[in-house]
C-alpha cells in the first residue's frame, strides 16, 4: 500500500535529531546488509552472505521505473526513488522518492529521483523533474536538510531527458553534503551547491567516467571504460583501478559503516568489494542502496 503523507515534498511533519521520521523506531535494515531491488519490483534487504533476510515492499507500477536506492547507516532511513514518463503523452512526467516505512509501506517523501543520503540519513539529494518542450527534463538538482527541511536547488544545463543518454544513475551526495557527483552529458560531473558551479571528473583515456559514488572515508570513485562493457573502479585524480566490473553497472554505492562498496551488474546481479576483492553476492538485484 502506498501512503501519501501530508504536505509531501516539504519534508516529514515529525522527524529526530538524525532527520528520520519519529514513526521508524527501529532499523529496516541491519548492519551489513544493502536493499535491492529485483525484477518483480519488491524491495528486499540481503546479507553479506547473500541470504534475502527481509521483504520491505513493493514499488507499484504506476509510480515509474525505479532509479535509486539509499539507505542510512543506522538503517532506519530507507528511500526509494523512480521516474514516470511517456513519449507517446510529454505531460505524463513525475518523479518520486518514496521513504519505505514498516509493514511493507511507501510514503512519498519528495518529488524527485536519483536519490542519495548522506550516512547519518540527514541530508538527501535527488533530481528534480518537468515537462518541456514536449520531454520530461531534469530541471534541478535538490539537496534537503530532513531536520529542519531547508534545501538547497542548483538548475542543471545538460538538459537530459528521462530514459535517454546519459542513463538515470543515482547521484551521489558527497559525507560533508557541500557536493553532488552525478551523471551529465560530458560524463561524471560534481556540482559544489554554494556556488552551483560544475566541474568534469576527469577521465581515464579508456572512456568517459560514469556511475560516480563517494565512499565513507571521502574518496570519490568512479566507473571507467564503456557504459556498456566491462570497465574499472577508480580513485579521481588516480588511474589505478580499485576494481574490475565484467558488466555494465546499473548502480554504484558506498558500503555503510564503510564496508567497501556494493555494485549491480546488468543481468549479473549483486556484487560487493570489500576493499581487496570482489564477489558475486545475489542474483536477482538491478539495484542497490550500499
Amino acid at each position: 500500500m502506498l501512503l501519501l503523507a501530508a504536505g509531501c515534498g516539504g519534508g516529514p511533519a515529525s522527524t529526530t535529531a538524525s532527520g528520520v521520521p519519529s514513526d521508524v523506531a527501529e532499523p529496516l535494515v541491519q548492519p551489513g546488509h544493502v536493499v535491492v531491488l529485483r525484477a518483480d519490483r519488491s524491495l528486499v534487504a540481503v546479507s553479506p552472505s547473500g541470504e534475502m533476510a527481509a521483504v520491505l515492499a513493493s514499488v507499484p507500477p504506476d509510480i515509474g521505473e525505479p532509479n535509486s536506492i539509499a539507505a542510512s547507516a543506522d538503517g532506519r532511513l530507507v528511500l526509494v526513488s523512480a521516474v514516470r514518463y511517456d513519449d507517446d503523452a510529454p505531460s505524463t512526467c513525475s518523479a518520486e522518492v518514496l521513504q519505505v516505512l514498516p509493514g511493507e509501506r511507501l510514503r512519498r517523501l519528495a518529488d524527485g529521483s536519483s536519490v542519495s543520503l548522506t550516512p547519518d540519513g540527514t541530508q538527501l539529494a535527488y533530481f528534480r523533474y518537468a515537462e518541456d518542450a514536449g520531454f520530461c527534463r531534469r530541471t534541478a538538482l535538490v539537496v534537503r536538510d530532513l531536520g529542519d527541511g531547508s534545501e538547497t536547488a542548483v538548475p542543471t544545463t545538460d538538459g537530459a531527458v528521462a530514459g535517454t543518454t546519459p542513463p538515470g544513475w543515482p547521484v551521489s551526495l558527497s559525507p560533508d553534503a557541500k557536493e553532488v557527483a552525478h551523471v551529465a552529458s560530458d560524463g561524471a560531473v560534481i556540482t559544489t551547491l554554494a556556488s552551483g558551479e560544475t566541474r568534469v571528473l576527469e577521465a581515464a583515456p579508456d572512456g568517459r567516467a560514469l556511475a560516480p559514488a563517494w565512499l565513507t572515508d571521502g574518496r570519490l570513485v568512479a566507473l571507467h571504460g564503456c557504459c556498456i562493457g566491462s570497465g574499472t573502479v577508480r580513485v579521481e585524480g588516480s588511474p589505478n583501478a580499485l576494481f574490475e566490473v565484467p558488466g555494465p553497472v546499473r548502480s554504484l554505492r558506498a558500503g555503510r559503516e564503510g564496508r567497501g562498496a556494493w555494485f549491480t551488474l546488468e543481468e549479473q546481479g549483486l556484487h560487493h568489494w570489500d576493499g581487496a576483492t570482489t564477489r558475486k553476492v545475489f542474483d536477482d538485484a538491478l539495484l542497490t542502496s550500499g
